[in-house]
Formats: C-alpha cells, structure tokens, sequence
C-alpha cells in the first residue's frame, strides 16, 4: 500500500535504577533497529542520601527529646525522579517526532510511577502497559520476551 506510513514503535523497559529504550521495535522482526541504555540511577541507600542527622524536637511535656522521621521515605523519592526524568526524555523525544507509540513494560511500581510522570500526550501514545521487571535479561532474551509481550493486534 502507498501512503501508508508505519507507526514508530519505541518500548521503554524500566525498573527503580535502570531503564533500557528499544527505538523502532519491529514484534514481527523481534528487535528494535536501535536499543539504547537510557539511564541507569544511582542505587543510594537512605543514610546516603540524607547525609545529615535528623532533626530534634521536644516532647509538649517534660523536657524529653527524640529524633524526627523524615516526611518522605529518601529511596521512593529518588525512584519518583528517575520516573519522571525517563518520562521528560521521552516527552521530549514525542515532540521532536521521533515515534508514534509507545509501550512501556516497568517492574510495577516503577510502573505507577512512570503512569504519574507521564505527559496527557505521553500518555495518549502508550499503546500498552506491562507490569513485569525485564531489565535484568541478557539482551536476546529481552529482545524476544519483548517481542512476545508486544505481540497485540493491531499492533506493529
């Protein structure tokens, strides 16, 4: 058929500290035409990330004093980053034009985090969420798990 254009298909493959970008994923070929590491995040325990102690406060009777709790949890907030710096870079690339849709495959709660992050027109080109954790897979067994996972009618 003439005119008719191929939609770009890229997969975003993420858990909390690494996420993989498959460009151009053809299900039928099984492998995308490039596969980039999009980032992989420091992997920092709580104590290194909040570097000073914690605050004090005074119990309302008596002169008692105990530490304070942070008001997030360190590690989780770092995580909520990294989901929405892999969100911007792709928001980013949707702009300049550079796919049509989008299928993201997340350990689950990366997963949410991601869904949070998201762009409306980042989210109007997802075409399939997956929650499972695959970026521990040599890449010719993500390739085709990824192939497996995309396979969806209508689909590229």
């Amino acid at each position: 058929m003439y005119g008719v254009k191929r939609k770009r298909l890229w997969v975003l493959v993420a858990d909390d500290g690494h996420a993989r970008l498959l460009r151009d994923f053809v299900a039928s070929e099984g492998k995308p035409k490039q596969s980039d590491i999009l980032h992989e995040a420091e992997n920092l325990r709580s104590h290194d990330i909040t570097s000073d102690r914690p605050g004090r406060s005074f119990a309302s009777v008596g002169a008692r004093r105990s530490a304070m709790e942070p008001h997030t949890q360190p590690v989780r907030e770092q995580d909520r980053l990294f989901a929405a710096l892999l969100m911007q870079t792709l928001d980013d690339n949707l702009a300049a034009g550079d796919f049509d849709e989008l299928i993201i495959i997340a350990a689950p709660q990366m997963l949410g985090d991601l869904r949070k992050a998201a762009t409306p027109a980042l989210s109007g080109v997802i075409v399939k969420e997956i929650a499972k954790d695959l970026t521990t897979l040599p890449t010719s067994q993500l390739y085709a798990k990824v192939a497996e996972l995309a396979a969806f009618p209508g689909g590229s």
